[in-house]
C-alpha cells in the first residue's frame, strides 16, 4: 500500500473527517505494516518525512479547527482524494 492509499486508510478510520491533524494522521500511520515510501517504514515517518513523501501529490499541511476545538496543522481528505486520482494516472 502506498502512502497516499495508507493515509486514506487512516482517514476512513476515523470516519472520513474533513481534516485531521498531522500528528494523530502519524499515529494511525505508525501502525501500519510496511513501506510508506523508499526506505522508510509507516512506524518510521516523522510530520516533516510525510510532508516530503506528500508534497509531489500536491498534498501540504494546512490551519484547520478541528472538531474536538484543536487548531492544528492538518491534513485534507479532499487533497488526498486529489492525490489519489493523481495516483491512478
Amino acid at each position: 500500500m502506498g502512502v497516499v492509499a495508507a493515509c486514506l486508510a487512516a482517514f476512513a478510520e476515523r470516519g472520513d473527517p474533513d481534516a485531521m491533524a498531522s500528528a494523530d494522521l502519524l499515529a494511525l500511520l505508525h501502525r501500519m505494516p510496511g513501506f510508506a515510501v523508499g526506505r522508510w517504514r509507516f512506524t518510521d515517518l516523522t510530520q516533516t518525512r510525510l510532508a516530503q513523501v506528500l508534497a509531489p501529490y500536491g498534498v501540504e499541511t494546512r490551519d484547520a479547527t478541528l472538531p474536538d476545538g484543536r487548531r492544528r496543522k492538518s491534513y485534507r481528505l479532499r487533497a488526498l482524494q486529489a492525490a489519489e486520482d493523481l495516483v491512478k494516472r
